[in-house]
C-alpha cells in the first residue's frame, strides 16, 4: 500500500503529444482518511496541486482544463491506498489551435 511516506509519479511521454487535462484513478485498497493529493508538473515546474477526498472509491483530478505531463498521487495523514487502475485524458494533435 501506498501510504504518506511514498509517491507515485506518471509521466505522460509518449509520443509527440504527451500532455493531459485529467487524471481518474480507481483504488482498490483504500484505508485510514481516504485523503490524497495529486500533483501537476509541467515540462519539470510544477503548475498546481488538489488535494481529493477518495472515500468514493475512484476520483477524477484537473485544473480547470491546464494541461499537463506529469502527475504525482500521494497519500495524506494516516491514508494508505493501492490503484486498482488509471487513465489520462490525453490531448490529440487537433486540440491544438496555432496562431
Amino acid at each position: 500500500l501506498v501510504n504518506d511516506r511514498e509517491t507515485l509519479t506518471f509521466r505522460l511521454q509518449d509520443g509527440e503529444f504527451d500532455d493531459a487535462t485529467e487524471a481518474s484513478f480507481d483504488f482498490a485498497d483504500l484505508r485510514g482518511d481516504a485523503q490524497v493529493r495529486v500533483i501537476f508538473f509541467e515540462d519539470g515546474g510544477r503548475i498546481g496541486a488538489e488535494s481529493y477526498d477518495a472515500s468514493a472509491g475512484a476520483i477524477t483530478a484537473d485544473l480547470d482544463g491546464a494541461s499537463f505531463d506529469t502527475v504525482k498521487i500521494r497519500a495524506l495523514g494516516d491514508t494508505a491506498f493501492s490503484l486498482d487502475g488509471f487513465a489520462f485524458e490525453r490531448l490529440m494533435a487537433d486540440e491544438f489551435l496555432f496562431a
